[in-house]
């Protein structure tokens, strides 16, 4: 299982369902700067709940989309 987000940019993802916002970015494809890892961060009512940095989208995706069925 995977998160379904909307591409924003390249390298940027995000969606907003109700009172939670996901995002998945690559700031070295993003911004052209930083490591070459994705940052997942989950945000409920503008709380952060995680904010951590994968090797893959495809690994941070699938961690997101566990984390937010846990909930």
């Amino acid at each position: 299982m995977t998160l379904n987000l909307n591409r924003v940019a390249k390298g940027y993802y995000q969606n907003n369902v109700g009172a939670i916002r996901i995002s998945l970015n690559n700031p070295y494809i993003y911004l052209g700067e930083g490591s070459k890892a994705w940052q997942l961060t989950i945000e409920v009512s503008g709380v952060e709940l995680i904010s951590e940095y994968f090797n893959t989208k495809k690994e941070a995706s699938q961690f997101g989309a566990n984390f937010i069925n846990s909930i």
